[in-house]
């Protein structure tokens, strides 16, 4: 690796958080030398990196040595988590081995369990007392009296989220008492009210099984904030998204003071509890026009590389609070208020996947 570099390690970079963040940092790159790690050799964003890495999946045994090998050989200022499980094996690493202590952008490994868990998340607010939307994990002891609860207070429809899962996979609408049923069985599920749902989730089979379902745009609010390694919280940012099918396409500046209010307690808790680096907050607005925060995540997200385009330049900041030092240039002014996402091609050459680098070697 060029001495006159800081080594930048993205894990998982084939996913969507891994082009965000190399998105965000398009054109001012000069100073790092970005190692990108993915489990798929095909994944576009490898050849976007300067060195790629083929590594093992985060729940193969082999992940953990071939982690440690990578960090001692390049010495990163920063290791950046592409994924949700990442964040959590980055976070237990960093306790134990300095090299990931001084790099790893995120924090303790017991508010990453807390952030990777629907039902610590709900424990976590309730501690202190921050309003999470109502949640019940199936299977538990006393489940069925609190759904029924829940039923009583919010109705139908109800949601059933994995308590560990992201990006909507996975998740089921309850439309009724036997959907409900259906989903109190289901290993490591929580059951939550359906806020702010759209019309027309119903499904009707009657003339049979669509091959795709129409579902409804949703509408999230969120906070994203970057908590600085010395435990204080610094810049921070209101959003509206617009979501088509569990995918961001809309997303625009929201200002509302309820909103900063809520994301801020949270933050502000959970940089009491260790956590550092990207803090993300999604929320929905209550009928009463009140908040309750539904998701929070510990890694740069979805909507990274669009809100730069508000000026909220996360990546650069994060970065170079890392390194002690101007890594990242300052981007240049900007004050859009409202970014749309599109699709966009991207060709993979064969010969650059042979060269790539497979570890372990």
């Amino acid at each position: 690796m060029p001495s006159d570099r800081n080594a930048v390690l993205v894990t998982s970079v084939g996913t969507l958080i891994g082009k965000v963040v190399l998105d965000s940092l398009e054109g001012r790159r000069g100073g790092l030398h970005l190692v990108g790690c993915n489990a798929d050799v095909e994944a576009p964003n490898l050849f976007r990196c300067d060195e790629a890495m083929v590594v093992p999946a985060t729940d193969d045994a082999r992940w953990r040595d071939v982690m440690i090998s990578l960090v001692r050989e390049y010495d990163p200022v920063a290791v950046i988590p592409g994924r949700d499980p990442d964040v959590e094996a980055l976070a237990e690493m960093a306790e134990s081995i300095p090299e990931f202590r001084r790099s790893f952008v995120g924090g303790s490994s017991a508010m990453a369990r807390v952030i990777g868990n629907k039902a610590l998340t709900a424990e976590f607010s309730r501690r202190h007392g921050l309003p999470y939307v109502d949640s019940v994990a199936s299977m538990d002891a006393g489940a069925a009296a609190a759904v029924a609860d829940l039923v009583a207070r919010h109705g139908f429809p109800l949601i059933a989220k994995p308590g560990a899962g992201s990006g909507s996979l996975g998740v089921r609408v309850l439309t009724g008492p036997e959907h409900l049923e259906a989903a109190l069985r289901l290993p490591g599920y929580v059951i939550q009210p359906f806020l702010d749902a759209p019309e027309g989730l119903r499904l009707s089979l009657e003339a049979g099984l669509p091959l795709f379902w129409e579902i409804p745009e949703t509408r999230l609010y969120g906070m994203q904030f970057v908590i600085r390694r010395d435990g204080t919280v610094g810049p921070s940012i209101g959003f509206r998204m617009t979501m088509v099918r569990g995918r961001l396409e809309d997303l625009r500046r929201c200002d509302e003071a309820g909103l900063r209010e809520v994301g801020q307690a949270f933050a502000v808790a959970a940089a009491a509890e260790g956590w550092r680096g990207p803090f993300n907050v999604q929320a929905k607005r209550t009928l009463d026009g009140g908040w309750q925060v539904i998701e929070l995540n510990g890694r740069f997200a979805g909507g990274t590389s669009s809100r730069r385009h508000f000026g909220f330049d996360e990546v650069a900041w994060v970065l170079n609070d890392w390194a002690g030092r101007e890594i990242v240039p300052a981007d240049e002014p900007r004050s859009a208020s409202r970014v749309r996402r599109y699709l966009s091609d991207f060709p993979l050459n064969d010969e650059a996947m042979k060269n790539v680098r497979v570890m372990p070697s």
